[in-house]
């Protein structure tokens, strides 16, 4: 003969095993999520070199910054990434840095016009 459990604890008991399986799925969830939007690193660099290139042009220069600055951390060989960064640095009142990235982006390609339209 089973005794009688007193409605409160058994509500409890179902209460508990409820929030057992809702933190159960609750994690299921969370760890499918991020396994389907897991962000590529490339796409990330890519989106913040044409934003940060597009803020450049259009003279929003503190915004470009520091997505430059990203990308150029990953890319440092990237000439326009070197111009536009350098453009940037110069505008802002960091001339020694943004003339030493203009110097160095002349250096590996000497015939590109824009460094030298900039850097004259």
């Amino acid at each position: 003969m089973n005794p009688k459990i007193p409605l409160p604890d058994t509500a409890g008991f179902y209460l508990e095993i409820g929030s057992a399986v809702l933190s159960r799925c609750t994690s299921k969830l969370i760890s499918g999520f991020q396994s389907i939007f897991v962000v590529d690193d490339d796409a990330k660099t890519n989106y913040y070199r044409k934003t940060g290139i597009e803020h450049t042009k259009n003279g929003r220069y503190e915004r470009a910054l520091p997505l430059l600055d990203y990308v150029s951390a990953r890319r440092p060989d990237d000439l326009e990434i070197m111009l536009h960064l350098g453009l940037c640095q110069i505008k802002l009142g960091r001339k020694e840095d943004g003339m030493k990235l203009l110097e160095a982006a002349q250096l590996l390609d000497s015939t590109n016009p824009n460094t030298t339209k900039v850097l004259g």
